[in-house]
């Protein structure tokens, strides 16, 4: 069952959150736990990761599932606000990696 879908206001951006109970690690941590502490960190994160190639290990079923490591971000239209990407080569691949 998919849980219910908020939108919030993040500058100048509209995010769509959903499965906000699910959950993401062995302890009960829930998606809309992780969301709320790197919500409040995210002052003090934010600057460190600026300019700084990113990559992300996901678990589409929960950390019980198998992951995958993604560095190779989809193609999203720059609106001025938000992350840019670069273009980096990693064994003859091309990469977009998104900067925060």
């Amino acid at each position: 069952m998919a849980g219910r879908t908020i939108t919030v206001q993040v500058g100048q951006r509209r995010l769509a959150l959903s499965n906000l109970v699910k959950c993401l690690y062995g302890d009960g941590c829930t998606k809309g736990e992780v969301v709320r502490y790197y919500t409040n960190i995210a002052p003090v994160l934010l600057p460190h990761l600026h300019g700084r190639p990113t990559a992300f290990v996901r678990w589409p079923d929960g950390t019980a599932g198998d992951a995958f490591f993604e560095k190779d971000c989809p193609p999203v239209p720059r609106t001025g606000s938000g992350p840019s990407s670069c273009r980096a080569r990693v064994r003859g691949s091309a990469l977009r990696s998104p900067l925060p």
